[in-house]
């Protein structure tokens, strides 16, 4: 398919969202690598710097292999983004998980903190994960904050602008 977009718009650049877990694969993710051209993007969702949280949040124990998948990209050079959404569950620890991030991956080419949307499988979960986003505001700050004084490129999905503190 890739192969196919590339061919048909050749200056499309494609960005593609994927729980990184097949890249574990060593082989798998050298031969996705050679799909992809230079400005292609793949976005990998992290729900937390501690594998107990994640492999909660995901309802299964990944959190290893989406590490491992990232690293077997980041091999070919692709341009990866790890993408956090923000919720009850993962919010204390954002100062943290961007440390975690800047140390495990300064190489990641955008890390985007998302407000989450109450929708699909969050829908059914909705009371263990929703937080209001103004209230978790000092942790995305923190956050936020540590990885963009560290000149890595880093964004906020999904919110309100009017909440946010100046800052950001």
């Amino acid at each position: 398919l890739i192969k196919e977009i590339h061919n048909r718009i050749p200056k499309a650049s494609i960005n593609i969202l994927s729980n990184g877990i097949r890249f574990e694969n060593t082989e798998y993710a050298a031969r996705f690598a050679q799909t992809l051209k230079k400005n292609d993007i793949v976005d990998i969702p992290l729900y937390s710097d501690i594998d107990s949280i994640h492999n909660s949040i995901v309802r299964t124990k990944t959190f290893y292999k989406t590490i491992n998948g990232i690293y077997n990209l980041a091999k070919h050079n692709i341009k990866i983004g790890i993408r956090i959404v923000v919720h009850k569950m993962n919010y204390q620890r954002l100062p943290e998980f961007s440390e975690f991030i800047y140390s495990n991956f300064p190489f990641v080419y955008h890390i985007a903190f998302m407000q989450m949307e109450p929708i699909g499988n969050a829908s059914e979960f909705l009371n263990e994960l929703w937080i209001d986003p103004f209230d978790y505001n000092n942790e995305l700050e923190n956050a936020v904050l540590n990885l963009h004084y560290r000149d890595l490129n880093v964004s906020i999905y999904n919110t309100q602008l009017c909440i946010l503190p100046e800052k950001l």
